[in-house]
């Protein structure tokens, strides 16, 4: 599974999403847009690696990443091959966002409630509260505290 993040991620979204991941059995792979502004990380520009192809799903954690990472052609286009190929993809809190500029459109969609005019211009905004909404292989969620519903959903969808 890739997970995409960058300055400013939420590292408890971060962190829960990739140990619940490691816990379930999984692969998972963080990347972000430049080396070195996370520990660990894969820089999706190296030259030769395909992260569309190699990985099976998609976890975008919230936080202010989301909004700079929206912004850069190669994650939005990553973000757009998962939804185009119906790979899992999960997202929570500010999240959404990467799948709103990815172009997703005509799905059921939470995330925290600052961006429920972004999701319901062109998806429906779904007020979750503590549950988890999935349509059909994206599971989106509000925010803090609820990334446990979150990755309970989401994790069954993995190959």
């Amino acid at each position: 599974m890739l997970i995409l993040a960058g300055e400013h991620s939420s590292s408890g979204q971060l962190s829960y999403a990739l140990e619940r991941t490691l816990e379930a059995g999984h692969l998972a792979v963080v990347a972000a847009p430049d080396k070195g502004v996370l520990k660990t990380i894969i820089d999706p520009r190296e030259e030769g690696w395909d992260p569309c192809e190699e990985f099976d799903a998609l976890l975008l954690p919230g936080g202010r990443a989301a909004e700079y990472l929206r912004n850069i052609q190669g994650f939005r286009d990553t973000v757009r091959h998962f939804v185009e190929h119906d790979k899992p993809i999960g997202a929570i809190a500010e999240g959404a966002r990467l799948l709103l500029t990815a172009g997703v459109t005509g799905r059921q969609l939470t995330g925290m409630d600052m961006i429920r005019s972004e999701i319901a211009h062109d998806n429906t905004y779904v007020a979750a509260g503590d549950v988890a909404v999935r349509d059909p292989n994206i599971v989106t969620a509000s925010a803090r505290p609820y990334y446990h519903v979150w990755m309970r959903e989401f994790l069954p969808l993995l190959p």
